[in-house]
């Protein structure tokens, strides 16, 4: 799908997430008619295009610019229900099926657009095991989290973040722990 052009808004993609950011710098990004005219056609492109699953608003429309309202809006819809594991086994007939000619097994890492590091000398938890370890360092003075984190030579984040993101450690068993 080719993106349409707009003049006074920016409309980007990456990975299922699009973004529409203002673009009319000269008018300290002020909303005109222009504007507005070129944002219901964007939000019929994004509404086509079945590569971006899902646009993430505040409760009045706006998209999220910091955390706290996003944290308020789980914290008000969470329920034992999220903090349980999810039963995927249902689902997996819905899945997309994988191309064609895609070729079979994992992928090297070079073929994905990741480079050789030194992790090992590193020394960065890398792997489930690696993410368990963090997860159990970090129950541990989970408790301390909100006096910490915001100190870089105190052990105070949790350092999970790469792990959830690549999915070697569930956010659900994160949240109920953090939960208890």
């Amino acid at each position: 799908m080719t993106d349409m052009t707009y003049n006074t808004i920016l409309l980007s993609r990456d990975n299922g997430l699009a973004t529409i950011t203002l673009n009319a710098p000269d008018k300290l990004n002020a909303v005109s008619r222009k504007m507005i005219a070129e944002i219901k056609p964007c939000w019929e492109e994004l509404a086509a295009d079945s590569s971006v699953r899902a646009v993430l608003l505040t409760g009045n429309g706006r998209p999220y610019a910091v955390f706290t309202p996003y944290k308020n809006a789980w914290l008000r819809e969470v329920n034992d229900f999220y903090l349980r594991s999810y039963p995927v086994e249902r689902h997996a007939a819905a899945l997309a099926p994988l191309p064609q000619g895609l070729p079979p097994g994992v992928p090297e890492l070079a073929a994905i657009g990741f480079e050789t590091t030194n992790l090992r000398a590193l020394k960065i938890a890398t792997g489930t095991q690696g993410a368990r370890g963090l997860f159990e360092d970090f129950v541990e003075r989970i408790d301390r989290y909100h006096q910490a984190r915001d100190f870089p030579a105190i052990k105070g984040p949790s350092y999970l973040s790469v792990h959830l993101r690549f999915g070697t450690l569930s956010i659900r068993q994160v949240a109920r722990v953090a939960w208890q």
